[in-house]
């Protein structure tokens, strides 16, 4: 069940709704608001594996892109990807595959941690 191709899109459009829910709740402090959206990424990441939370990720980024406002501010487009946060958006991704290689790799709760905070670096 766990394996199937249902439950995997399941899973993916989940988290893909779960980012787009958080990040326009944002407080808007300076050019880069601070939002939840790295917790929601890292807690996908940690919970589905860092495959399908890429698969996720992206589906948030294109949903902002053909301009439903899912980034902070309620804001979406081009010129958001290409703005000041543009770069924090697109850092989702390597924040994905550097925590998801530490959760896959080791055991240990506290090297799970470390990778975390390094992708978030």
């Amino acid at each position: 069940m766990k394996n199937s191709k249902i439950y995997s899109m399941t899973l993916i459009a989940l988290f893909a709704a779960l980012i787009c829910i958080v990040p326009p709740f944002s407080i808007p402090i300076g050019l880069v608001p601070i939002s939840l959206s790295s917790v929601v990424i890292l807690l996908s990441t940690y919970i589905i594996g860092y495959k399908r939370s890429i698969l996720s990720c992206l589906i948030y980024i294109l949903l902002g892109l053909v301009g439903l406002p899912v980034f902070a501010s309620f804001t979406s487009g081009v010129g958001v990807i290409l703005g000041p946060t543009g770069g924090f958006i697109i850092g989702y991704i390597p924040l994905l595959i550097i925590s998801g290689l530490f959760i896959n790799k080791f055991k240990n709760k506290w090297f799970h941690i470390l990778g975390m905070g390094l992708g978030t670096i």
